[in-house]
């Protein structure tokens, strides 16, 4: 079972990426069944744009071995049965969870980025997440 500050190895592009998980479980009357909020970690690379909402550096996490950041773009709302059986398949695994500081850090970012998509944005008021 996914849980709040938890983080998740998931494919994506052919590869897997580290995602943080922001809250644990809950019931969404508009889905119709649990979901948890997922923010995907991204390397940064110089030659492209990114989000500076959110910056990690190396140490941040066990993880991240270069600059990065938290590309709320691609944050998604997850159905909870779903993921558990991808983690029990293999197909997604856990990873250390994030320090408290890191968390609030993202956390805050859904409330000042500019590129978090309106669904996730109902999802963080509906569930008062921050």
């Amino acid at each position: 079972m996914p849980v709040r500050k938890g983080t998740l190895f998931m494919p994506s592009g052919g590869t897997d990426h580290l995602h943080v998980v922001m809250n644990d479980p809950v019931y969404d009357p508009i889905a119709g069944h649990e979901l948890v909020l997922v923010a995907s970690v991204t390397s940064i690379y110089p030659d492209r744009h990114y989000d500076p909402t959110c910056l990690l550096k190396v140490g941040d996490h066990p993880f991240v071995r270069h600059d990065s950041y938290i590309s709320y773009r691609h944050a998604e709302l997850l159905r909870v049965d779903g993921l558990s059986a991808k983690i029990a398949s293999g197909e997604v695994s856990r990873s250390h969870p994030v320090s408290d500081a890191l968390f609030q850090s993202i956390l805050a970012g859904f409330g000042a980025s500019d590129f978090v998509v309106k669904k996730v944005e109902r999802f963080i008021r509906l569930h008062q997440l921050t």
